[in-house]
């Protein structure tokens, strides 16, 4: 029973991962319309249980993920992390794209973030335009 549970939590998890909120809300209603057919919402809890536990182990694991604006921009960004070896694993890396970033990279892990994106520069020197420009104004 709980390999089953250990499965459909994976899946959930994957499909969440996949989908926008939307989707999967819709997707989960009929995972759940499904489990009733099937007479299995008696695993509920225990893929609640999976859940929590693989998303856990997703925390405390050192799985480092890098976010770029664009794809063009791995080859160098990659080139651009190599002093962070030893913080990271950049051998296995997962590796997504996010535009509102809008270029450079996000890299993180369970205890380390670097933000090296130009949205948060940008959003930075707005922010202290916004308090100098207030400054003159009092």
């Amino acid at each position: 029973m709980n390999e089953q549970a250990r499965i459909y939590a994976q899946l959930l998890l994957q499909e969440k991962k996949n989908r926008s909120e939307s989707e999967f809300d819709s997707f989960f209603n009929l995972f759940i319309q499904y489990l009733q057919e099937k007479k299995r919402e008696k695993l509920l809890p225990a893929i609640y249980r999976e859940i929590n536990q693989l998303l856990e182990q997703k925390e405390s694991s050192n799985e480092t993920t890098l976010v770029v604006a664009s794809d063009a921009d791995i080859d160098q960004i990659k080139n651009d992390i190599k002093s962070y070896e030893s913080e990271f694993d950049l051998e296995n890396m997962s590796i997504e794209t996010d535009k509102h970033i809008v270029g450079g990279y996000t890299l993180k892990n369970a205890r380390t973030m670097i933000d090296a994106s130009y949205r948060t520069a940008l959003l930075d020197l707005y922010k202290k335009i916004v308090n100098q420009t207030k400054g003159d104004l009092v």
